[in-house]
């Protein structure tokens, strides 16, 4: 994609430093991997938690060694694969067709032990001397890691997933001395706004700072203006890590005028200093906005398309970029409208998470963000995006179908499944653990709620030549909808391929397509049929709100009706626990009495002798009646059960201010293991989320006063090496060197990897997220889980054996649902011994 680059008039320079720190450019590499021994066919898995890996196999149970040029490794079909060398390309890139799915393992000899810069792309990870490290996949060139080297020989076992490698080896930069230094910005992957001439005020910027001591380290920061001087506080880097930071620079020290073209701001003094280029825009300009997100304080970003001209309430365009497409470029395609603001969010990466998961979150707190910037009309919203966009708008779509007035998917598809050919996870059904894993990815299975998209106004774009999103997911749509939808429009473009232009997202019958619709008001929505794949994900539509499920990540379904003439509510539902009614909607007399019929059940909501409630919950009984879940005259509430807030599965614990907490309490290695992961998934969470996380010890989390602040925690380690397991976890489940305890089955086992997501206890919205093995092996199992990536499902906890990765059988010895009220008995527990595996 290719839009036109305009110049940039006003550039404001801030110079940031901190104490013993330098920015400077990176200096050239020492050594170039120009060789590597590279084996192929030694990985299957997928979108899924469940995965075989030879070599893996032999990693966690501390049997890899060194290949050589020959050697041969069974998969698990029982078929030898042979590690050969391949050299590189004139251009450094190390490419073999194994390298679609397999490892480059290179070696390095270190004349001393030291710390040097890695600089690799194309990989999806490394293991360096066994350590496992973030990777660059989608070749960001980002990905600097500081590495810790001894003196001899050094291994690199790299995963590749796309073909290829390029890696090479910097040594630190040096002050004018010539004197290495340990901690330093890193220029590569800022997150800047633009200033406003107009619009003056604090702003909030995301840098990279590295740390490539051997130990921790903590810097002070402070910014300065000529005689004024603001404190930024301090940040923790973990020993040889790279983290990103977000800063707030106060809008004393920010002011640009027609007048300048450059401001500086210092922080800091001297040479230790680096620029930012910041640039300058008047609010009727396109501009890029800040803010910080509530998943983990990062810093993002959006980019705004202001309308023609200022105006009240204007109505609010949602466009999602597709794939490697920043979000400033998504907004430069289109003009200003008469009606509405553009806001392009980031999917907190070009790539990030296909709109699901944590991208998805990305995109409401963007809108929600821009909604009180700006002061848009809320029932004047809307839908677009091109590509992964187009895939992340039917997405958005059938998940908040109250949200959009209308929605325009352009070159886009549906799901991974019609879009992939194959199925969600690739799992069979009939199957009671898989059934599980299946339900967990649930929310990815976008055409299962195609019936949310009633409501809405639909045009679909795509053009018939498209090489890249063939036209047929389109035309699967429009069939689709053919067979129930009101108000959708189609337009195929003739010889079009996937990318034809600015137009093929602005294109101007669309916009006028959206223009023309509005939401009602809740108040005038008389009719809601809804369905969600768990309260987690979508809870409400208007004035109905699903609270909890009977089956957790199975479809629930609401169907209401009301007549505000005869005072009558009359609906059926589907896996529908307790569902709330927001009664404040209902233009209804207090005393007037109105019959509520909900599944057969009769009910009076309100009358002459009943209390009037401005939000009604109501509760499914064991015999299938529905009762009000009022006592007295107290409403019931859902703090220490699952409800919207806080319903699981597992990667629900990512978000709410997430902390990580490193258990110290075990023996060296395993405290090494711990560390080792917190970092790995805090630089995961960096390169694929843009994100920012807190990684502090159990001795320091259990040394706060005030923890139990309803931020979530990550707590890596069991309750022989994490002393904060106690403080955090429930007697419901116990995991330790020995094996998992859930209720009162056991499963033994040091080489078990868990994941699992409980509230954490006393605290109404807090909940923790359980990473850790059994012992060593588990712990080195659990390191490679793929959480972070969209589409992966993972239920409320599984339990993995160390036999996944080299079989026989997939590995899962426990999986499930906890109840709602977080219990064991009242969920869903599968338990298989080794030997009952498929």
């Amino acid at each position: 994609m290719s839009c036109l680059r305009r110049p940039i008039p006003w550039l404001l320079l801030l110079l940031i430093s901190s104490e013993n720190m330098l920015f400077a450019e990176l200096p050239e590499p020492s050594h170039e991997f120009t060789e590597a021994l590279v084996i192929g066919r030694v990985r299957e898995g997928g979108r899924q938690p469940i995965r075989t890996d030879t070599v893996e196999h032999r990693l966690i149970h501390g049997t890899f060694k060194a290949p050589l040029e020959g050697e041969t490794v069974e998969n698990v079909h029982g078929v030898s694969q042979s590690w050969d060398t391949v050299d590189a390309q004139p251009d450094g890139w190390i490419t073999a067709p194994a390298l679609r799915s397999g490892y480059a393992f290179c070696q390095y000899e270190a004349p001393e032990d030291q710390v040097l810069l890695l600089d690799a792309r194309g990989h999806s990870m490394v293991y360096v001397n066994g350590v496992p490290r973030v990777g660059d996949p989608y070749r960001y060139g980002s990905t600097v890691l500081p590495v810790p080297l001894h003196k001899g020989t050094n291994d690199l076992l790299f995963l590749c997933g796309r073909g290829g490698v390029k890696a090479s080896l910097r040594p630190l930069p040096s002050d004018d001395s010539g004197t290495p230094q340990e901690t330093f910005f890193l220029e590569r992957d800022d997150t800047l706004p633009d200033i406003l001439r107009d619009r003056p005020d604090d702003l909030l910027v995301g840098v990279v700072l590295v740390n490539a001591a051997k130990e921790d380290r903590t810097l002070q920061l402070s910014a300065r203006r000529g005689e004024l001087s603001y404190d930024l506080g301090s940040v923790e880097l973990p020993a040889c890590s790279l983290m990103k930071f977000p800063l707030e620079l106060p809008e004393s020290l920010l002011f640009a005028t027609d007048a300048e073209e450059r401001v500086e701001v210092v922080l800091n003094a001297g040479e230790d200093s680096r620029t930012l280029a910041l640039r300058a825009r008047n609010a009727d300009e396109k501009h890029r906005v800040t803010f910080k997100s509530a998943l983990d304080d990062s810093v993002q970003y959006y980019a705004v398309v202001p309308p023609e001209e200022p105006m009240e309430e204007p109505g609010l365009i949602l466009s999602l970029h597709g794939a490697s497409v920043e979000a400033q470029r998504q907004a430069s395609c289109y003009q200003p409208t008469d009606f509405a603001v553009l806001v392009a969010p980031t999917n907190r990466r070009p790539f990030g998470f296909d709109w699901e998961d944590w991208g998805r979150l990305d995109a409401l707190e963007a809108m929600e963000d821009a909604k009180l910037r700006y002061g848009t009309d809320p029932r004047r919203q809307w839908l677009t995006g091109h590509s992964m966009g187009g895939h992340g708008t039917w997405h958005l779509g059938a998940m908040f179908p109250d949200r959009f007035a209308a929605i325009a998917p352009s070159a886009g598809w549906p799901s991974f499944e019609t879009y992939t050919g194959a199925r969600v996870d690739g799992l069979v059904e009939r199957d009671q653990v898989k059934n599980v894993l299946l339900r967990s990815a649930i929310g990815s299975d976008t055409i299962r709620f195609k019936s949310n998209y009633a409501p809405l106004g639909v045009f679909i774009l795509h053009g018939d030549a498209d090489d890249n999103v063939p036209v047929e997911q389109a035309q699967m749509m429009r069939r689709e909808l053919g067979e129930f939808h009101p108000d959708f429009a189609y337009q195929e473009i003739p010889e079009a391929g996937h990318w034809w232009g600015d137009q093929c997202m602005d294109w101007p019958p669309l916009i006028e397509f959206l223009k023309e619709r509005s939401l009602p008001d809740p108040i005038d929505r008389d009719r809601i049929d809804f369905m969600t794949p768990s309260p987690g994900i979508s809870p409400s539509f208007d004035w109905v709100t699903v609270v909890q499920q009977e089956r957790p990540m199975e479809p629930s379904r609401v169907r209401i009706e009301r007549d505000l003439e005869a005072a009558t509510v009359t609906g059926t539902t589907e896996n529908v626990r307790i569902l709330e009614l927001d009664l404040g909607a209902f233009t209804i007399p207090e005393q007037q009495s109105v019959e509520l019929n909900l599944d057969g059940s009769t009910l009076q909501v309100w009358g002459p002798n009943a209390t009037f409630y401005e939000s009604l919950p109501l509760i499914r009984a064991e015999d299938d009646t529905w009762n009000f879940d009022v006592a007295g005259n107290q409403i019931a509430t859902y703090d220490d059960m699952k409800n919207p807030d806080r319903s699981g599965p597992f990667k629900d614990a990512f978000r709410n201010q997430m902390r990580f907490v490193v258990g110290t309490a075990g023996t060296p290695e395993e405290n090494s293991l711990l560390a080792e992961k917190a970092r790995f998934d805090a630089e995961q969470w960096w390169y694929r989320g843009n994100g920012s996380i807190e990684i502090i010890t159990d001795a320091e989390f259990l040394s706060k006063h005030d923890w139990r602040d309803g931020r979530n925690i990550i707590l890596y380690g069991n309750a022989d090496t994490n002393a904060a397991w106690d403080s955090v976890v429930d007697d419901e489940i116990h995991v330790d060197r020995s094996g998992v305890r859930l209720g009162d089955r056991e499963i033994p086992g040091d080489d078990l990897a868990v994941l699992m997501i409980r509230p954490i206890p006393g605290d109404s919205q807090a909940s923790v997220g359980i990473v850790t093995g059994t012992g060593l092996i588990g712990n080195r199992l659990v390191r490679t889980q793929p959480y972070w990536v969209s589409g992966i499902g993972y239920p409320d906890f599984l339990v993995l054996g160390s036999e996944m990765l080299g079989g026989p059988g997939d590995g899962v010895r426990a999986t499930g649902f906890f109840g709602n009220d977080w219990s064991l008995e009242s969920g869903e527990l599968v338990i298989r011994d080794t030997g009952d595996q498929p």
